[in-house]
């Protein structure tokens, strides 16, 4: 079983069909899978977030280079290796 979150209509459902699982998890620019209800609604706020910051000429975390983010994750107080990568950054940020 798995939650499926349609990011064109935002729809959330459930989903025991382990083909439509495999293509919604494939088609990441349309969907959105998890194993916990929680976890999809929690990436799902992310998601909204990032939509609201855009709309207010903010960039979304992705869109950031690795240095934004480095700047941006020491002016939220997060200790960062300077070796750490861009999808390092991403995942702790999140």
């Amino acid at each position: 079983m798995a939650w499926i979150y349609n990011k064109k209509t935002g729809i959330v459902t459930e989903c025991h069909n382990k083909d439509v699982i495999n293509i919604c998890k494939s088609d990441i620019d349309g969907f959105m899978v998890s194993d916990k209800y929680d976890t999809l609604k929690k990436h799902v706020k992310m998601l909204e977030e990032e939509g609201k910051q855009e709309e207010n000429g903010e960039k979304s975390l992705e869109k950031m280079t690795l240095s934004e983010l480095k700047e941006y994750a020491e002016a939220q107080g997060i200790e960062i290796s300077s070796s750490a990568t861009k999808a390092e950054l991403l995942a702790v940020l999140r």
